[in-house]
């Protein structure tokens, strides 16, 4: 009879919380952090852009997540944008009792966490709506085009456009003659028009 082998579970991270239950944050040296060589998230000149105007605007509201010898866990982008933006000193918390595996783990983590939640477009459309009575813009930090849009229609609101735009009205018309009739009718009332056919 064949002896039964029991198969392996799938091998957690870690065996304990780590120790970040009331974590310090400490000020250290820009010149101190160096990103981590295998971050997987690559974070575009766009974004950069968005996290400098961030940080003009409201300053250093998380801090970096660093292990003893200042390689980054978390925060890779926001240290580039502070690095373009001329910082010197950067808010940091240790990860002081980690495994080299759960400092790896939670790089990946971070970053697909906030990739799984999902925005309540009634709710958001309303805040932008809100905000922009208040003459707040948020489109510096990626909240304009269609998903701003699309938010601002699910909460009532009128879409926020932008731009030297065009407006125009299609009228379907019967036949060639019918276009005629209509075009000469808008020209007279001072309207500019383009026939169209398709």
């Amino acid at each position: 009879m064949a002896a039964k082998t029991k198969k392996a579970s799938p091998q957690r991270v870690a065996s304990k919380t780590p120790e970040l239950k009331a974590p310090k944050v400490e000020t250290w040296k820009v010149s101190q952090l160096k990103p981590y060589k295998r971050n997987a998230r690559k974070h575009g000149k766009k974004q950069i852009e968005q996290l400098r105007a961030s940080l003009r605007q409201f300053g250093w509201t998380m801090p970096l997540l660093v292990r003893k010898d200042g390689t980054l866990i978390a925060g890779h982008g926001r240290l580039e944008a502070a690095k373009a933006e001329g910082f010197k000193e950067a808010p940091v918390i240790v990860a002081i009792g980690w495994t080299e595996a759960q400092c790896r783990a939670y790089t990946l983590a971070d970053n697909k966490l906030g990739e799984l939640s999902s925005w309540d477009k009634t709710l958001l459309g309303g805040e932008l709506q809100a905000l922009g009575d208040l003459g707040v813009s948020l489109e510096e930090f990626g909240f304009d085009g269609p998903d701003a849009n699309e938010a601002a229609a699910a909460a009532g609101a009128a879409p926020q456009l932008g731009g030297d735009l065009s407006y125009s009205v299609v009228i379907r018309c019967k036949d060639e003659a019918h276009q005629t009739e209509l075009l000469a009718k808008f020209e007279q009332q001072g309207l500019t028009c383009e026939a169209l056919i398709s």
